[in-house]
């Protein structure tokens, strides 16, 4: 099994890194392949509104065109078998990371 954990925070070392290195934890201890991924450690924009995964048989029909550093961690969430997504709440909200 391979599970993989995103941390949405700006902090890799308090409480929302922290929650998911402990669910980490309990997955490898039950013989999980584990992987901890920080989003503020990648150069990303988010969706450019291209539309190429849009283009019916394109080369990039359903999956994002544009390559940068998050296009491994969608390759990566493609094959996982669990995927824990950990964000700290900021004004109400998920952090926009």
């Amino acid at each position: 099994m391979n599970v993989l954990a995103i941390n949405g925070s700006p902090r890799k070392h308090w409480n929302t890194a922290m929650l998911l290195n402990k669910a980490l934890e309990g997955a490898a201890s039950q013989g999980a392949e584990t992987e901890l991924i920080h989003l503020y450690d990648l150069n990303y924009k988010g969706c450019i509104s291209c539309f190429a995964c849009k283009l019916k048989g394109g080369n990039s029909y359903g999956k994002c065109a544009y390559q940068d550093d998050l296009t491994t961690v969608l390759e990566k969430i493609e094959t996982a078998d669990a995927v824990i997504l950990g964000s700290p709440i900021y004004l109400s909200n998920v952090t926009g990371e």
